[in-house]
C-alpha cells in the first residue's frame, strides 16, 4: 500500500498524516523520547466521547499491541483550532484520557498521558471535514 493509500485510509481529508510505525520527536520538544505512531481515532467536535467506530479502531489496535507483544505505550489528545486556548487544554487532555482508560481497561500499560491543544494540525482547519480530523487522539510506542 503506498504511502497515499495509507493517509487516506487513515485519514480521508489529510494531504499528509502520521503513518503507522513512523518515528517522530514529540511536538515542539527536541528534548522528548522518540515516538513512534501507532494509531489514531476522532472525536466528534466538543466532546471527548468515543464513537463507536473509535471503539472498534481501538479494540483492533489493543489485539495488535497484544500479537507484537506491546506492552506500554503513550497518548497524546488534540483539539481543533475552535475555542478558548484553555477550554481546549482540558478537552486535549481528556480525549487522550478517554483513549487511555480504554487501553488500559483492556490491559495496555500507560506510559503517559499529553493533551496538546491548539496545535500540532494533520490538515489546515479551513473546513468541517478537516476540523474533524484534527480533532484526535494519537497511540504512540516510546520511551
Amino acid at each position: 500500500m503506498s504511502q497515499k493509500e495509507v493517509v487516506s485510509e487513515e485519514f480521508p481529508h489529510a494531504g499528509t498524516s502520521m503513518q503507522e510505525g513512523q518515528s517522530l520527536l514529540a511536538a515542539n520538544d527536541d528534548e522528548s523520547p522518540k515516538q513512534t505512531f501507532l494509531s489514531a481515532v476522532q472525536f466528534d467536535f466538543d466532546s471527548s466521547e468515543l464513537t463507536g467506530k473509535a471503539r472498534m479502531k481501538l479494540l483492533a489496535k489493543m489485539a495488535d499491541l497484544q500479537k507484537q507483544g506491546v506492552s506500554s505505550v503513550s497518548v497524546f489528545g488534540f483539539t481543533d483550532n475552535v475555542g478558548a486556548e484553555a477550554y481546549n487544554k482540558n478537552l486535549a487532555k481528556d480525549r487522550a484520557s478517554t483513549v487511555a482508560r480504554f487501553l488500559a481497561n483492556g490491559g495496555v500499560q500507560i506510559n503517559e498521558v499529553v493533551g496538546k491543544p491548539l496545535c500540532c494540525y494533520l490538515v489546515d482547519n479551513e473546513s468541517d471535514q478537516n476540523r474533524h480530523v484534527n480533532r484526535r487522539a494519537e497511540i504512540h510506542l516510546g520511551n
